[in-house]
Formats: structure tokens, sequence, C-alpha cells
């Protein structure tokens, strides 16, 4: 269906509910209410002719929904599929799913009928969806998000005293309260706001009390990239600073006490821990 047939449908619309109008108009108050209210009686369809032409028009709006959704799932995917060469003409490391791809540390995840994307990071949602008209909209997206991961990557020297900070304070205080073993295993999602807790720490470090603080606003997705170039560092944090990550049981991850991890390579499947421990 193209635009002049949309217009026709409309103005059919149009002219069925304004067979209605002239009920409206009568005012009782008026001495003529009662012939003005019978004119208009007059006006309306028959209950067969309002059905038909109601059907008519609901059918006519759901073939133009289903085609119009089929084509424009069609363009959509013929944008996709250039953005996708594009990318792998550039070696780009790629992985495909269902509605979604992973390209390098970031996920696109696609809604094919609504012809709109948002990218994420360890499916932490980084944009909102996004109408999408041309493969250089996603080209665009694309670099918007990885600068965004750019902005928020920590230095890895102060990463690894963020982290080791973080833990060593969890676990000093639990100790206190008898709540750590000797693995020093502390809940991931308590690690997390000791995180913030120590950067905001450091910024503040021989600053003005009121410092405007560049750390105010980390998204979670910024925290879990840290935590994955943490890990990412392997051997380059010494020994004594090392910390680990550490799985839970499947009713701790269903029960929201994880996190995903794992974002930075797309052959890497995405794996929920739970705890954060002392490195051995």
């Amino acid at each position: 269906m193209n635009q002049a047939e949309f217009k026709d449908l409309q103005k059919e619309f149009r002219r069925l509910s304004k067979t209605f109008d002239a009920l409206a108009a009568p005012q009782f108050s008026q001495p003529e209410f009662l012939e003005e209210l019978e004119k208009a009686l007059k006006k309306l369809p028959t209950p067969v002719a309002l059905s038909s032409a109601v059907t008519e028009l609901k059918e006519r709006v759901s073939h133009l929904l289903k085609s119009e959704r089929a084509a424009r799932t069609e363009r959509f995917s013929r944008i996709e599929a250039e953005f996708i060469r594009s990318l792998r003409g550039q070696n780009m490391a790629l992985r495909e799913y269902d509605s979604s791809w992973r390209i390098g540390p970031l996920e696109m995840e696609i809604q094919r009928a609504q012809a709109r994307v948002r990218f994420s990071y360890n499916q932490q949602p980084m944009t909102g969806w996004t109408p999408v008209k041309e493969a250089q909209d996603l080209e665009k997206l694309q670099k918007r998000a990885l600068a965004s991961l750019d902005r928020y990557a920590i230095d890895p020297k102060e990463l690894v005293g963020l982290c080791f900070a973080a833990h060593a304070h969890l676990t000093r205080r639990r100790s206190d309260l008898s709540l750590v073993d000797e693995s020093g295993l502390v809940p991931i999602l308590d690690f997390l706001r000791e995180f913030r807790i120590q950067l905001v720490r450091s910024e503040m470090a021989g600053a003005k009390p009121d410092k405007k603080l560049q750390s105010a606003e980390f998204p979670l997705w910024a925290l879990l990239y840290n935590l994955d170039r943490y890990r990412d560092l392997g051997s380059g944090v010494p020994k004594e600073k090392r910390i680990g990550f550490q799985t839970g049981s499947q009713r701790e991850q269903a029960t929201g006490r994880g996190v995903l991890l794992n974002g930075l390579r797309p052959d890497l499947d995405h794996q929920a821990y739970c705890f954060v421990i002392r490195a051995r």
C-alpha cells in the first residue's frame, strides 16, 4: 500500500466518523431539539451497514500493518547486512545471535520490525532504542558507544588499586562481623558498591570539599567494562593485589546476585559471576 492508498483509507475513516457528528449537534435546551435529534437518527447507517464498513476498514488496516512491517523488516535487513559487511571488511570481531550482534566489545540489539537498535555492554543498555534509516546511522551509534567506553575507562594502574582497595575494605569489614572465610569471598554487588566508593575517595583525595566529581555518574555497564579490563590484565596485576571472580549457584544467579562479565571479546560467552575472592 502506497501513501495515496493510505490517504484514501484515512478519508474513509473520516467519512464514517462524520455519520455520528449529527447526533452530537442537537442541544437539549433548544425548542427544535426533538426534530434535530430525529434528523440525526435518520442519518445513522443501519447496524449491518455500519458493521460491514467497520469490518472492511479493520481488514484494510490489518493488511497495511502486516505489509508495511514486512517491508520495513526487509529494508532494515538490507541496512543491517551492509553494516555487517563493512565491519567484516575492517576485520572486526563479530558474533551473530537471533536478534543481536556482538561487535568487538559491544552488543547491538535489534528490533527489525521496528527498524531500531540499541547498543549494550554485557547486556546493560548504553543507548536507548534508536530508529535506523541507513547504515551510516548504525556506524554513528557504534562510534558513540565506543567513545562512551573510552570515556569511562580507568587507567590500568589506578584500576588495580581500586579493585584491591575495594576488596580489602570489604574483607576487613566482613571479618569484623565474622562473615568472611579464608578465601576472602564477598558478594560481587557489595564489591561494585565499594568500588564506586573507592573511586569517589580517590577522586576526592587532596581536592576541595566541593569538587565536582567526574565519577558521580558511573553506569553499571561502565563498572562491568572496567572489571573485564581488570580481568584482562591477567599476570600484569601484582600477585599481592590480585583478586578473582567466582560464579554462584543457579539459584544465586537467578535471584539477581550476579553480574555478567566477559564482554570484551565476542568469542567469549557471557558468564555470570556472584562473588569476588582473593586470587590464589
